[in-house]
Formats: C-alpha cells, structure tokens, sequence
C-alpha cells in the first residue's frame, strides 16, 4: 500500500495497491468498521486486462478519478469510478490524473509537460500551464485548489562519508 487517500468526510481510505494483480490495483478501507474488522475492499477491475489505480476522491466523496493499470504499469488517460453506480467512464486518453478541484466538475492532470483540466460532464480540456518542466516529478493540489505542490528531481547529488572520530590526545 502507498500513499492512502482519506475520503473528504474521512471515514473511508483510498489505496493504491502495489500486488502485481489487476484484480487489486486499488481499494477501499472502511474507517468506521471495528479494527479487527477492517479490510480492503478491491475495486472492480476496469475490464479483463486492466485495473483502476487510485489517484483522488471528489469534493463530494462520490467518485474517484484515477488511471488504468494493468499487472505491471500503470496507463495514460484519465478514468473517473463512481461509488453509487459502481461503473468506470474514461475522459481522457492521455495523461495522468493529479487531483479533482474544489469545484467537482474539473480534474487536474498532467500530460507530458503541460498541466490540463478536463471537464467531467463535457470531456472538454484546457490547457493550465504550458510548459512545467521535465525535471518536475510528483505534483499535488491543495484542497481549497490554490496552490500546487511540485517536486523536482535533480540528478545532482552530494556523498557524505561518515566514520569513527578521529582519536584525539584525550581519548585513547
């Protein structure tokens, strides 16, 4: 498991689940049940082949957006799960989905190096940001949607060696 996501009324856990099979790629924890009753219960997969890998909820606690993954990837596009009619409806074939926004009608994705909204009634996208850098690696939303967490990756590294101290005339 990695990176839970707590539910906006936090009584139920969204988790991405690393287990290599399709048919538990993401599921649901159940908050309110007793402790020693608590389990994940594993999403539908999407079709024969391909899962659903969680990536945010709703403002409104109704539905997931996420991407398609088969056993060892995960697929580009944006997917969106609805917990009241437990169906799947796909509004992007590109990109990877980072958040919903307060609003509940658009979600933030990434695709390539440029951040876009898709419309979740109308499909329709636009673009955020042109150009954000192929350096810029994981990226979050705030929930009130005003600022976007980025992490750059940086192939410069420092190496520090550590070791005993060295002996000093007051220590043998």
């Amino acid at each position: 498991m990695s990176n839970p996501i707590p539910s906006p009324d936090g009584r139920t856990l969204a988790v991405p689940l690393a287990g290599g099979k399709i048919e538990e790629v993401s599921g649901l924890i159940d908050l309110k049940a007793p402790l020693p009753q608590r389990s994940v219960q594993y999403l539908p997969r999407f079709d024969e082949t391909r899962g659903f890998g969680v990536a945010a909820w709703s403002p409104d606690g109704k539905k997931l957006v996420g991407a398609l993954a088969t056993a060892t990837t995960y697929e580009e596009g944006v997917v969106i799960y609805s917990l009241e009619s437990k169906k799947y409806e796909r509004l992007s074939a590109t990109g990877f989905p980072i958040a919903w926004l307060p609003d509940g009608r658009r979600v933030l994705y990434r695709d390539k190096n440029s951040l876009m909204t898709v419309d979740v009634e109308t499909k329709k996208t636009q673009t955020v940001l042109d150009k954000i850098g192929a350096d810029i690696g994981n990226l979050d939303l705030a929930r009130d949607g005003r600022n976007l967490l980025a992490v750059r990756t940086d192939i410069q590294s420092d190496i520090w060696m550590l070791g005993p101290p060295e002996p000093t005339p007051s220590t043998p």
